[in-house]
């Protein structure tokens, strides 16, 4: 029994010395879930995006009519700051504000209820996040994430109107030293509804230059790290908008609106200064859905359901951000 047991300690060790050996665990025989030769994480960041000239089409009850948007506007400020790091347990609180703004051409704001509603409504998201990475010995990992989120025209009707919630749990296998993958579920609650989906994270270094990140089904990156200080990405992703409006659409209120998008680009991004970059990116916007309804949670019969279909369009993005400082790093 004794010889036994040795001999599996024994075996253990060795294993964790061979895992250390290729980055996979720390000298404490933690797991590292990062692959070596990713950017470095951003700690701050500040985006613009612009998709210009799309045209609409609407329908509410037996109404059809149609208009052009000239632009949507979106600008998004995060921030991540560590609260706890230890081989063992990582936690990083972040928060994040954003506006989405539409803008009709004039003669369809004034001539159209609907269209004049949402082109003066200015929509926020207001949210905070707490990540939590807990590292095994060996090569398991377990990554969570809880977000609260409020959004929509954040009148003063009260914020139970525009809250929402998110929580993603991700079960993770550092398979070898320049790959990782995982398996998860994440559940939503936006403004009255649910949504439970799974989720399949990848990560692998490819070459020297070429890597490649999928979170399905909501991204997909492949990577070309042209230098240390010159990326270039091919971003794909699957994008949900839900607010909700007190300000009142053909004289209703607590109104859901839905939009859901793809987004293919190419961006760039340039090291300005150790910590400090700058993006620029331009690709093209494929609308899935944009829709009004009453909040499930007021629903009824009679209740108002209004169907917008978008044409595609490009975008384009400008954005500045802050990573880790290479010295913090060493």
């Amino acid at each position: 029994m004794f010889f036994t047991l040795l001999s599996q300690w024994l075996f253990s060790q060795s294993q964790m010395e061979v895992l250390h050996q290729a980055g996979i665990c720390d000298e404490e025989g933690y797991c590292i879930p990062s692959l070596q030769g990713l950017p470095r994480s951003k700690g701050f960041s500040l985006n613009y995006t612009t998709i210009r000239n799309q045209n609409i089409n609407t329908e509410y009850a037996s109404e059809r009519y149609s208009g052009l948007v000239e632009e949507i506007s979106i600008i998004e400020v995060k921030a991540k700051v560590p609260v706890l790091l230890r081989d063992n347990l990582k936690i990083i609180l972040g928060g994040e504000y954003s506006t989405y703004d539409f803008k009709f051409a004039k003669q369809h704001a004034d001539r159209n209820s609907v269209y004049g509603t949402l082109n003066q409504i200015r929509y926020r998201t207001l949210g905070t996040k707490l990540y939590v990475l807990k590292p095994f010995k060996g090569n398991k990992y377990v990554f969570s994430r809880i977000s609260v989120q409020l959004a929509g025209d954040l009148s003063n009707e009260g914020i139970d109107d525009y809250f929402q919630s998110t929580f993603s749990i991700l079960y993770g296998i550092r398979a070898s030293t320049n790959m990782t993958w995982g398996i998860g579920l994440n559940y939503r609650v936006a403004l009255g509804r649910h949504l439970v989906f799974p989720t399949f994270a990848y990560s692998q270094i490819l070459s020297k230059k070429w890597s490649l990140e999928a979170y399905l089904p909501v991204n997909v990156t492949l990577r070309y790290m042209h230098s240390s200080k010159s990326i270039f990405e091919f971003r794909n992703r699957l994008a949900g908008e839900h607010f909700n409006i007190n300000s009142g659409i053909k004289g209703d209120k607590n109104i859901f609106l839905a939009k859901t998008d793809f987004y293919s680009t190419i961006v760039y991004e340039r090291e300005v200064h150790n910590f400090l970059w700058v993006s620029l990116a331009a690709g093209r916007q494929f609308n899935i859905d944009f829709d009004s309804s009453k909040n499930r949670a007021a629903q009824g019969n009679g209740a108002l359901r209004i169907t917008n279909n978008l044409t595609n369009a490009f975008l384009f993005e400008v954005g500045i951000f802050l990573v880790t400082p290479k010295r913090w790093l060493n």
